[in-house]
């Protein structure tokens, strides 16, 4: 039986709701170790899950502890630095997102892991919902046809603390546009086959709707805070094949819902929302629609979560493809860092982004849409009409 020997580095909430479980319910992974400078807050996941050694900081843990694989929980400015010395180590990373605070940085990431030979890989569990698995499908079979705009948005009504690293510029990088808006970008470049970026514009207003009630008090602290990392983004990115991509991302924006997240596609032969599913075609027939039918829950992170750290632990093991290539996440880093210089005046750089290892891997391959684990078959007639995609609970 395989048994790999598994370390989480930052106890946050993340790791404590994510990640630790994901591993612990991996039959082929033990994990051994928990790293967070609290030691408190460490001591005290490594007795929710049963964790024997318990660290204050990665040196001393891969000085004592011999592990292969080891998750990146942190604030984002700490990731690089701490993915390189575990891959250094001879470990195999998983880094959650963003990846790091610039794409130079993730650029470092992968030439250390290409040296090393070692797995590197991202946390953005997005693609992993059967949602976006469905969607994926659909859009391989050609359902949707050539996408030419991809409409995005990831707000909050008050998301955020000004006491948190998020809003930190030098901690968090771009703030809500590579914590929260970074998962629907990612999913967006997935979706579409990660297509060239030629130019980009966005702006970040100084100021947010509804400031006070049901705003907190630390996102009032952040709109006037200088070097903060900004509270509301609205992005257009220019795609060399004519697609068009625009983003609004906010921790504190007042939407009707406490948070918004939208991915929706739309091709010349239809349009596809991915969150909840919903695809249209022109000339709908009379009356009616058409159901698909998913399995489980709607919007089931962690079962996402689990199916990203068990396509991490194949990559490991040689079984299957790394799950987020250190090229892809050059790709949508590099887009958020465009984004952020536009909107501080400076010019956007057309072209492929100087820190770039290549363009990401190919797709892995069309997915089914009736069974999103399974690669699809040949590419059936669409139906035309309005298509409602629901699905029904079932039990585990």
């Amino acid at each position: 039986m395989v048994n790999l020997r598994a370390a989480i580095v930052g106890c946050g909430s993340i790791s404590s709701s994510h990640h630790t479980a994901a591993y612990v319910a991996d039959s082929r992974v033990n994990l051994v170790a928990v790293v967070d400078p609290d030691h408190d807050r460490a001591r005290a996941m490594a007795r929710r899950f049963g964790v024997r050694e318990v660290f204050s900081s990665l040196d001393e843990m891969l000085a004592t502890t011999d592990v292969d694989l080891v998750s990146i929980c942190t604030p984002p400015h700490l990731h690089a630095p701490l993915a390189i010395t575990a891959l250094r180590a001879d470990c195999h990373v998983l880094c959650e997102q963003p990846a790091a605070t610039n794409a130079a940085d993730v650029a470092r990431m992968a030439a250390v892991a290409a040296a090393e030979h070692r797995v590197l890989t991202f946390g953005f569990p997005y693609r992993h919902l059967t949602e976006a698995r469905t969607a994926r499908g659909l859009i391989d079979t050609g359902e949707i046809g050539e996408i030419y705009d991809v409409q995005l948005t990831a707000m909050r009504r008050s998301g955020a603390s000004d006491r948190g690293c998020h809003v930190d510029r030098a901690r968090a990088g771009s703030g809500p546009l590579i914590d929260i808006g970074v998962h629907v970008l990612d999913l967006a470049m997935w979706l579409t086959g990660f297509p060239e970026a030629i130019d980009t514009l966005c702006v970040t207003p100084d100021r947010v709707l509804g400031r006070g009630e049901g705003v907190r008090d630390g996102v009032e602290g952040l709109i006037s805070r200088r070097g903060g990392a900004g509270t509301k983004w609205t992005g257009l990115v220019q795609y060399r094949d004519g697609m068009s991509l625009t983003i609004a991302t906010s921790y504190a924006a007042q939407p009707a819902d406490e948070e918004i997240i939208r991915v929706r596609l739309l091709g010349d032969k239809g349009g596809l929302e991915v969150f909840p599913l919903l695809l249209s075609h022109p000339n709908p027939p009379a009356p009616g629609h058409t159901r698909l039918v998913l399995p489980g829950e709607p919007w089931d992170h962690e079962l996402a979560h689990r199916r990203q750290t068990a396509a991490f632990v194949d990559a490991c093991l040689g079984r299957g493809p790394v799950p987020v290539t250190p090229a892809e996440a050059i790709h949508v880093q590099d887009i958020a860092d465009r984004l952020y210089r536009s909107s501080h005046g400076t010019a956007a750089i057309a072209g492929p982004a100087a820190t770039s290892t290549g363009n990401p891997a190919e797709p892995a391959g069309p997915v089914d849409p009736a069974n999103p684990a399974e690669p699809a078959g040949p590419a059936g007639q669409a139906n035309p009409g309005h298509t409602n995609l629901v699905r029904e609970a079932t039990s585990a």
